[in-house]
Order: structure tokens, then C-alpha cells, then sequence
């Protein structure tokens, strides 16, 4: 029963196995890969880190079913040692796609960004195994995160305008509350009937920061 989760999990990777045999079985051109050479070396050197954390996803549950800590390493051998394994084969891939890129004559500059996204990688996963196990990454970023939105924050206390609603939003939120989703409501209305709808897409790109930085607290607590 311990041993479940990581066979549900190279179940739910058997359509990779099977494009992958596929994609080496025949012949031609790849569209993708060959014809866009620094992409496919970016997302084959980024591979090794997703299993990482993959592996690690699965480890929680199974520690868990153990009765031990969900978020240390796999507490299976096999689990633990293929999990290390990313690390080195970080660092191969990284070389090898290296390799490719200068054999085709990419230029340095492209040569040069695949080879310090290698670098950083191979240092996150390095880090990762030394510190508190494969979320030691995780948990950095996400104070990190969290030390930029409180610079943010102090700057827009500072503004002129919109410092002043959001001291009084901090000071008294059932009063100032409601004054502001009016003025966001009035002001959305205001920039549609400018701009036309399609003047959204400013508005949504400029919430996907927002949707990141949740995303990382939440996870992170």
C-alpha cells in the first residue's frame, strides 16, 4: 500500500513513454525540437527538475501512508536514490544540449543563457537535497515573493492618492471597503467605455503576478 502512490504515478506517465517511443520510431523532421533547437534544450534540461519535484509530490503521499513526514524525502530507496539521480542528469543534459547548440551554431548569447539556466538548475537541486528536503526551493521563493510585495506595498502606502485609501482600507476596512470595490467598479466601467473590451487584457495581465504571488504563499503554508 506504501509503494501505491509511485505506481499510480509511472501510470499517469505512460502516455509520455509511449509519445516519446513513438517519436523515436519514426523518421522526418520534428516540429518543435528542430526547428526551434534553444526552446527544446530549455524544456530538456528543465526535465530532470519536474521529475524531481514529481517524484517528490509522490513521496509525500507515500510517506504519509507510512505514518512518517509527508514533506521529507522519499522514505522508499529506489524513490530516494532515482530522485538524486536529477541532479547529475541535470547537469548532463545541460551539456549535452550545450553541445548541440554549438554544433548547429546557435548564437553564444543563446549558447550562453542555456548554459547558466543549467548552472541554476543543478545549484536549486543541489541546494534542495542539502537543505530541508525537495521544498527547501520552494519555501525561498516563496519569501522571497513575500519580501517584494511588502516593498510594493510600502511604496503604495507612500502615494499621494491611493496611499491615503489604503491606510484608511487598513484602518477602518467596513467603511473604506466599500468606497473602493465603488471606485474600482466606476473606474472599470469608465476605462471600457474608452477603450472597448479589449482594453481587459491589461487588466488581467496585470493580475497574473497577483495569481502567482497566492499561489506561492498559499502553497508555501
Amino acid at each position: 500500500m506504501r509503494r501505491l502512490p509511485y505506481g499510480i504515478g509511472l501510470f499517469m506517465l505512460s502516455p509520455l513513454f509511449i509519445w516519446a517511443g513513438l517519436w523515436l520510431a519514426f523518421p522526418g523532421p520534428k516540429p518543435g525540437i528542430t526547428d526551434a533547437p534553444f526552446i527544446a534544450s530549455l524544456i530538456g534540461i528543465s526535465i530532470p527538475l519536474a521529475f524531481y519535484h514529481y517524484i517528490a509530490g509522490l513521496a509525500f503521499i507515500a510517506n504519509s501512508i507510512e505514518g512518517g513526514a509527508g514533506e521529507v524525502r522519499p522514505r522508499w530507496a529506489p524513490a530516494r536514490w532515482l530522485q538524486k539521480a536529477m541532479i547529475p542528469l541535470t547537469a548532463i543534459s545541460s551539456l549535452a544540449a550545450i553541445i548541440w547548440l554549438v554544433q548547429l551554431d546557435i548564437s553564444p548569447i543563446y549558447v550562453a543563457v542555456l548554459a547558466l539556466s543549467g548552472a541554476l538548475l543543478t545549484f536549486g537541486l543541489i541546494k534542495a537535497e542539502g537543505g530541508q528536503g525537495p521544498f527547501n526551493i520552494h519555501l525561498t521563493l516563496a519569501s522571497a515573493v513575500r519580501g517584494s510585495v511588502r516593498i510594493l506595498q510600502s511604496i503604495l502606502m507612500n502615494l499621494p492618492l491611493i496611499g491615503a485609501l489604503m491606510r484608511e482600507i487598513s484602518r477602518n476596512p467596513q467603511r473604506a471597503a466599500p468606497y473602493l470595490v465603488a471606485n474600482v467598479v466606476l473606474g472599470a466601467i469608465l476605462y471600457i467605455w474608452l477603450f472597448g473590451f479589449v482594453a481587459l487584457v491589461i487588466p488581467a495581465m496585470l493580475l497574473v503576478p497577483v495569481a502567482f504571488y497566492l499561489m506561492m504563499t498559499l502553497a508555501a503554508d
